[in-house]
């Protein structure tokens, strides 16, 4: 175990102690009844890597847009520029490494969402606690040793071995092209 899962899993622990989150208990069933139809909430990843790959593959974003869905991005604030193609509401961080300092814009957390997707492949807590502080019908993710706490669906990377793969079969969820 290296030095960064130690203080991942002490941070848990910790918020675990505390009562601050538990596991969301909910049974989930998508079928073609099931509709996103009013806001999705989609948290690019922190790394610019990772941000790249998602920014081409989720390029057709705009498709939902066209179908009367709000869409709503957070990312990095210098790595905006990925994403100028896509028609949506933009909320940036200032970030520290893989660290979030500061959101410039608030997320309301009243607001609720019928989907919120996280894109990052590995775990990042403070966008894990964001995502636990909103309401959504779906929260996408992948899995980790700790995704149950935060996520209803979880993407096992390990078993496509490419990126492109999980984020194609987040875009078959979104019906997208």
């Amino acid at each position: 175990m290296n030095f960064d899962d130690f203080i991942l899993k002490f941070k848990v622990g910790i918020l675990r102690l505390r009562n601050h989150f538990g596991k969301i208990n909910s049974s989930l069933t998508i079928d073609s009844y099931s509709r996103i139809n009013n806001a999705i909430l989609i948290f690019f990843p922190i790394d610019e890597k990772y941000c790249r790959i998602a920014s081409y593959s989720f390029k057709t974003l705009n498709e939902l847009q066209d179908k009367g869905v709000e869409i709503h991005i957070c990312l990095s604030d210098n790595l905006k520029k990925l994403i100028e193609s896509i028609n949506c509401d933009k909320f940036t961080y200032l970030k520290n490494g893989n660290n979030i300092i500061k959101l410039n814009k608030s997320i309301d957390n009243l607001k609720k969402y019928d989907m919120i997707i996280d894109l990052n492949p590995t775990t990042n807590i403070a966008i894990s606690e964001i995502i636990k502080n909103i309401t959504a019908t779906y929260k996408i993710g992948f899995k980790s040793n700790i995704s149950d706490t935060f996520y209803n669906i979880q993407l096992d990377l390990s078993n496509n071995k490419f990126l492109e793969t999980s984020y194609g079969q987040i875009k078959n969820i979104l019906k997208i092209s």
